[in-house]
């Protein structure tokens, strides 16, 4: 399925990478919606290097039995160097080098606005113009 997305475009990278990361990390619910930059960091071995693994470290466990935990234990994402057209860590990195200094949300999953087109009706189907 993240096969079928064009990676250079921005809906095509997210879509690949929540497709993979939605597996490989378990999400369910709403959590890929409320997923965000910030619960990923590159993963650094004792030499300070990179380890070529993204940690996830989401703020609240899964379930909610006996109360919510904070800092719910970390997963990793792994490179995938067999087939780097589907590699999680690569499109990680890439949406983040993609995102603009004018980005301010630190939302990892965001959509493009259509800030001053105008809608217009036609055929029963609202289209931006």
């Amino acid at each position: 399925m993240a096969r079928l997305w064009n990676e250079e475009k921005p809906e095509g990278i997210q879509k690949k990478f929540y497709h993979i990361a939605a597996f490989e990390l378990a999400w369910r619910g709403g959590e890929a919606e409320s997923c965000k930059i910030s619960y990923f960091k590159e993963d650094l071995g004792n030499d300070g290097k990179k380890t070529g693994r993204i940690q996830y470290t989401p703020i609240f466990t899964k379930t909610v039995q006996g109360g919510a935990q904070k800092l719910a234990d970390s997963k990793w994402l792994t490179s995938n160097n067999a087939e780097q057209d589907i590699c999680p860590v690569r499109f990680f990195r890439k949406i983040v080098k993609k995102r603009g200094d004018h980005v301010t949300s630190d939302r990892l999953f965001l959509t493009q606005t259509h800030f001053g087109q105008k809608r217009i009706q036609k055929d029963g189907l609202k289209i931006l113009q």
